[in-house]
């Protein structure tokens, strides 16, 4: 009798071992476009992103690559210009925010356009900022996450400007247009009350 308690016990054991781990999904475009749209991979058990999460254009080329681990990202993050080819950007996260070294790169050559260092979601420098043709502009009078950040278009015209404090935007966020058009959005701590969202750089 112990025996065949035993045997029900272990095959329950492993049935309930094989319901676990990820399980992939892929999912496909519609209104009769064919190809993938993307593919992730999901815990067995609780149903959350869990590993590597994949997206791709219509013509299949790869779009992003992102590692997630209980249902946030976490790890190495990949974005990829729509050919697919060249790296568009690359970032790491911790718990669904960035952290360390983020890089930015143009589609027509691959060159550097940024180098931003970010403290777990928090905006530390803009170390390096270039225009298309490579040369280098100025990001602002900032350090340590606090001070005035600009940021460019791909042409290397002013785009941004705003203000950091301890590493989340402080104060008035201003656009500005190639024709020299001025909006402005009002942060605190981050945060926008009338779009109801935190605001992140990258």
């Amino acid at each position: 009798m112990r025996f065949y308690q035993n045997a029900f016990l272990l095959s329950s054991f492993l049935m309930f071992f094989q319901s676990c781990g990820n399980k992939q999904i892929t999912e496909y475009y519609t209104f009769g476009d064919e190809g993938i749209n993307q593919q992730y991979e999901v815990d067995r058990l609780f149903g959350y992103l869990n590993g590597v999460a994949t997206t791709y254009t219509i013509e299949g080329n790869l779009l992003s690559k992102y590692h997630y681990r209980r249902g946030k990202a976490h790890g190495r993050a990949e974005m990829y210009c729509e050919s697919g080819a060249q790296l568009f950007s690359k970032a790491h996260f911790v718990n669904d925010q960035i952290d360390g070294i983020y890089e930015e790169y143009f589609c027509e050559n691959g060159q550097l356009r940024a180098k931003v260092l970010y403290d777990l979601g928090k905006l530390v420098e803009v170390s390096e900022i270039f225009d298309r043709k490579g040369d280098s502009l100025f990001s602002g009078d900032h350090s340590d996450g606090n001070g005035t950040v600009l940021k460019y278009d791909e042409y290397g015209n002013l785009s941004n400007r705003f203000t950091i404090k301890n590493g989340l935007v402080d104060g008035y966020f201003v656009s500005i247009t190639n024709t020299g058009y001025k909006d402005s959005t009002l942060y605190v701590n981050g945060y926008n009350e009338e779009q109801d969202y935190h605001f992140s750089l990258y």
